[in-house]
């Protein structure tokens, strides 16, 4: 991460209410994903588990950085467990049948790219990993805008746009301005 912080402030030089609108939005979009994880735990549907788990994590993750102590949130152990994340769903996005849907594909290969992003901006323990944030950016912003997009078509021509997303277009957008805030701030 190119920030630098005071060992006793917080993880992102925020405004107050900027942070704490960033945090709320985030912890909401965790409890959404919370939601669906217990209900998909429960009922057979379309989610996948590991993908859901994988939301509420970043999602938690993320409310975290936007209030949580720098010590918590720029170390090796909070980059580790989201390197351990992206990991784990690129497998799963690799080995797993399910990820072959294409709306579970473009979920699962977006949160590989979210955990990264967190345990890049966790700075693995304040050490520098190198300059990714335009590219994070620019990832960001194409999928923000793709989450519009789509709405927008399946809006104007349902049969051309295809299958409906799995996550609501909202909880991308929040999902994905985060990490650009979290990103350029």
């Amino acid at each position: 991460m190119t920030h630098q912080h005071g060992e006793t402030g917080h993880a992102l030089h925020l405004a107050g209410p900027v942070a704490v609108v960033a945090c709320l939005a985030s912890a909401a979009v965790a409890l959404f994903h919370l939601r669906l994880l217990v209900r998909a735990a429960s009922h057979r549907g379309q989610w996948f588990l590991p993908a859901e788990t994988g939301h509420v994590a970043v999602a938690a993750g993320m409310a975290v950085m936007f209030a949580g102590p720098l010590w918590m949130t720029s170390s090796a152990l909070f980059a580790a467990a989201y390197l351990g994340l992206a990991l784990a769903v690129l497998v799963l996005l690799l080995v797993h049948p399910v990820c072959r849907i294409p709306s579970l594909w473009s979920s699962c290969s977006m949160l590989v790219v979210e955990a990264l992003a967190m345990a890049y901006m966790s700075g693995a323990g304040g050490r520098p990993v190198g300059d990714l944030t335009g590219w994070f950016v620019v990832v960001f912003a194409g999928a923000g805008l793709a989450a519009v997009g789509g709405l927008l078509v399946r809006r104007v021509a349902p049969a051309w746009a295809g299958a409906a997303p799995v996550a609501p277009v909202g909880t991308r957008l929040v999902m994905y301005a985060g990490m650009m805030l979290m990103l350029v701030y």
